[in-house]
């Protein structure tokens, strides 16, 4: 995908509405309803943003989706995709790449992409996104009974921010609504302040814009959707949380990011950030790398790079199974 693409996505606001029919997908596709209500407090709470059924695809086949999982071998990473808010469907067409690297390269069994709401829908704006990931998260912990100690969970850009905000949650309201922190944390070139994408200008004289592809209208239309039109704040924690937000995660943390793309500076400092609040974090960084190989590896022709590094993490989140 190439920087004058998304510029011409972004100018034109091109976006395909979401499906919860299951297509090539096929039994691989559950739907996850929201969890009980009493999960959704503090800034999962809106009056108008409310939490709602959405869609996930497994790799590389579906456990139960009503039956306890209780396999003691399985390894499993729960993704959220990237896509500033605005692109992305968690299927195999978008993040299928990404998957079979885990399963293939990672020495992970089980990879749960989830379909959350974008930030161009009309019930998208921040908390959408947060209250999704915590209704998947829940589902596999409380559903699937699945250990929280097997489970992984992982981002890539936006779905980077979107697994911080989890933490986050997790950090404030997880002791008293009993949900336990996941074994590891995987980000690949988290979009870790969604503030700082508010300025086109200071994103166009970063050092890396000229070797990343990505355009700076393309994150502010994500910014745009998410805040509502600045109806939530972009400096707000669970936005921005490298801003000088850190706190203490019980999940350590791996990060890699590409010494070329936009954000190399931005993940520096939120590595840094949450360093000096105590959390274990590793950041792993790919020389000559654009933006989010992870995921978008094959298409830049960075296949070898991406299968590399996905080695890496599957090596770190390993330390922390049981």
């Amino acid at each position: 995908m190439t920087k004058s693409l998304l510029r011409w996505i972004s100018t034109t606001r091109f976006f395909e509405p979401l499906s919860l029919e299951p297509k090539a997908e096929g039994d691989r596709f559950c739907l996850i309803p929201p969890a009980a209500r009493r999960f959704y407090i503090g800034p999962t709470q809106d009056v108008d943003i409310r939490p709602e059924t959405m869609g996930g695809t497994w790799t590389p086949e579906s456990p139960p989706c009503s039956v306890p999982v209780e396999s003691k071998e399985m390894r499993v990473v729960l993704h959220f995709h990237g896509g500033a808010y605005i692109l992305g469907n968690g299927r195999d067409g978008d993040t299928g790449f990404l998957a079979q690297n885990y399963i293939k390269h990672g020495r992970f069994t089980h990879i749960f992409t989830p379909q959350y709401r974008l930030a161009t829908g009309p019930h998208g704006r921040f908390p959408a996104a947060l209250q999704d990931s915590l209704s998947a998260y829940l589902h596999l912990v409380n559903t699937l009974k699945i250990s929280p100690q097997q489970i992984v969970v992982g981002g890539d850009s936006a779905g980077g921010n979107i697994v911080m905000a989890l933490l986050r949650y997790i950090f404030h309201h997880g002791e008293e609504l009993a949900i336990p922190w996941p074994a590891a944390v995987l980000l690949w070139s988290p979009w870790t302040s969604i503030a700082t994408s508010t300025d086109a200008s200071a994103m166009r004289a970063s050092p890396n814009y000229a070797t990343d592809y990505i355009p700076e209208n393309f994150p502010l239309w994500g910014v745009h959707g998410l805040t509502g039109g600045g109806r939530i704040s972009p400096d707000d924690p669970y936005l921005s949380p490298g801003d000088g937000h850190g706190f203490k995660s019980p999940a350590p943390i791996w990060v890699n990011t590409g010494r070329l793309e936009a954000l190399h500076s931005a993940n520096g400092d939120f590595v840094e950030t949450f360093k000096k609040a105590g959390t274990e974090i590793e950041w792993d960084v790919d020389e000559n790398c654009p933006h989010d190989i992870g995921l978008m590896g094959r298409r830049l022709d960075f296949e070898k790079e991406a299968v590399a590094a996905t080695i890496r993490a599957g090596s770190f989140a390993a330390r922390y199974f049981p």
